[in-house]
């Protein structure tokens, strides 16, 4: 069937927010359903009953495809079945994933513990790793980044598929710098583990989600465990607070940063700056810069829709 671009040049713009997920979700292969259609949705005045309606006329006219209880902008209905796969052997590794999340918040200076990636997405592709987005104490990020890289190295030899720490910020800087779309939906699949004030203060400082989102479901923290001091955030603290330690943790970023330059010596200023961002308080170790990649891939998805169905989406990236 060929689709006349008419049909859906006069609809509710705000229905058309329906679409956005759609363009974001296929470029990873992923078909959603209707609920997922409503959290990730960009208006929030619309009902699922609505949305419902509408994805029923774009299913008509074969703008959007259905398989069953799952929805796609591409005709693949094998997605369904992968998509199925993925999900089965997500929750096997989230029980994992859950005792390494225990053993990271016994690590010094750790404030707070998340499941990011794939995983917190209930997706787990066959040589998947599980990521974790980690807050530390103030001016102690580097130094609890250290000790965890060290337990990798040693005691999991190097192996990130159970243990891939790719982003730290410290209790201090809890709003995330780049916001869009991406960072966005990063955030609201999150899945809290540890640290339950330190985790809401992180949800609180990064309430432009919402703007984005605001339909996304907020994940709940009642049965998150509290953060306190243990005996070796305690016994490390005279430490830190010293000339000595304060040194130290300046010298463990530059050290770091020195090994990733080398390291991805390819990498221009600006590509480099963003795919491995080092501060006092943060550090992102992202070597595939896949944020970019998703935001250009994304930007260039919705243009195309634009362009082939006579609309315009009012949003920001």
């Amino acid at each position: 069937m060929t689709t006349n671009p008419q049909n859906i040049i006069n609809t509710d713009l705000h229905l058309m927010q329906v679409v956005l997920p759609f363009c974001y979700f296929d470029l990873f292969s992923h078909p959603l359903h209707l609920d997922e259609i409503y959290h990730f949705s960009r208006f929030d005045g619309l009902t699922k009953d609505r949305i419902k309606l509408f994805i029923d006329q774009l299913v008509a006219k074969e703008i959007i495809y259905c398989f069953g209880e799952y929805y796609a902008m591409s005709n693949k209905p094998e997605w369904v079945n992968l998509r199925m796969e993925y999900n089965t052997r997500a929750q096997l590794y989230k029980a994992k994933a859950q005792k390494m999340a225990k053993l990271i918040a016994k690590f010094p200076f750790v404030k707070a513990v998340f499941i990011s990636g794939s995983l917190s997405k209930e997706i787990m592709h066959e040589n998947g790793d599980i990521d974790y987005f980690i807050i530390t104490r103030k001016n102690c990020l580097w130094m609890a980044r250290t000790f965890l890289i060290l337990y990798k190295k040693i005691f999991l030899f190097n192996s990130h598929k159970y243990f891939c720490l790719n982003y730290f910020i410290d209790e201090n800087h809890l709003e995330i710098e780049e916001q869009n779309i991406f960072t966005a939906t990063e955030i609201a699949t999150l899945l809290p583990m540890f640290g339950q004030k330190v985790c809401q203060n992180f949800y609180n400082a990064n309430s432009w989600v919402n703007e984005f989102l605001p339909n996304h479901q907020k994940k709940p923290l009642n049965d998150i465990a509290s953060e306190k001091d243990n005996w070796s955030t305690k016994f490390l603290s005279k430490i830190v607070e010293s000339s000595i330690g304060k040194k130290l943790e300046v010298q463990l970023m530059n050290v770091t940063l020195a090994f990733w330059k080398r390291k991805f010596n390819n990498f221009d200023k600006q590509t480099f700056e963003k795919a491995f961002k080092s501060r006092p308080y943060i550090s992102k170790h992202h070597p595939l810069n896949f944020q970019a990649k998703v935001l250009a891939a994304y930007t260039a998805r919705k243009q195309n829709f634009e362009e082939k169905y006579k609309v315009i989406f009012d949003e920001k990236n």
